[in-house]
């Protein structure tokens, strides 16, 4: 009997960007905003220079209409993507822990918003460098699948991260799956928090509507 599991279509960039619209940023308005209701709640009246937390849509278009300024997220920061970026070196065998929508949310601020953000330009090389070494990182433990390995679980991977590789990574597993039914056992030399399990091509979609649900 066949294992393998049939998966919807990986979103596109563009969906996996429209879903991380509903990330909460920071505003400092400009001038007085008024009160919003919106599907997902309301959102109260802002006064001139006083900050209020918003989806990042609604953050994008007061921005670009000059309604206000966008106060960078912690993690957002020079010294701090510093050291991530030092972790995901250090660590080769797991993802420094970063918000799950982090691509998407840094590249809308950077687009829109980059003159509201420290050192923009330092930014993006680091954040680069960060997506680069993560991606090698997923990019080693795939080369590393065997028959012995059923489940893949990939901890603090982003959306856009998991989104990439998910249709690889499951064929890889069911592929293999396929050509010895049985085999089973430990993980082994997978991708960095690999573990044995009984479901492998449904893995990336269980991360991401976790990560979905909890956002």
């Amino acid at each position: 009997m066949s294992s393998s599991v049939k998966l919807a279509p990986p979103c596109s960039a563009e969906e996996v960007a429209f879903f991380a619209g509903e990330e909460q940023v920071t505003i400092q308005a400009r001038a007085p905003l008024p009160a919003l209701q919106l599907l997902d709640g309301d959102i109260e009246a802002v006064g001139a220079l006083h900050q209020q937390q918003v989806p990042l849509w609604l953050a994008v278009l007061l921005r670009r209409r000059g309604k206000c300024r966008i106060i960078a997220p912690e993690w957002l920061d020079p010294d701090r993507l510093d050291e991530t970026l030092t972790a995901e070196r250090q660590h080769q065998d797991s993802f420094a822990p970063l918000p799950y929508h982090y691509v998407e949310v840094a590249k809308q601020l950077l687009e829109v918003a980059s003159d509201d953000l420290t050192a923009p330009n330092r930014l993006r090389a680091t954040l680069a460098d960060i997506e680069d070494t993560r991606r090698a990182k997923v990019e080693r433990g795939l080369r590393n699948i065997d028959r012995s390995v059923t489940f893949i679980k990939l901890t603090d991977l982003s959306a856009m991260e998991l989104n990439r590789i998910r249709d690889v990574a499951a064929g890889a597993l069911d592929t293999l799956r396929n050509l010895e039914p049985k085999a089973g056992g430990a993980a082994a030399g997978a991708a960095p928090g690999a573990r044995a399990g009984a479901g492998a091509a449904g893995a990336a979609d269980a991360e991401q509507q976790k990560r979905q649900r909890g956002s």
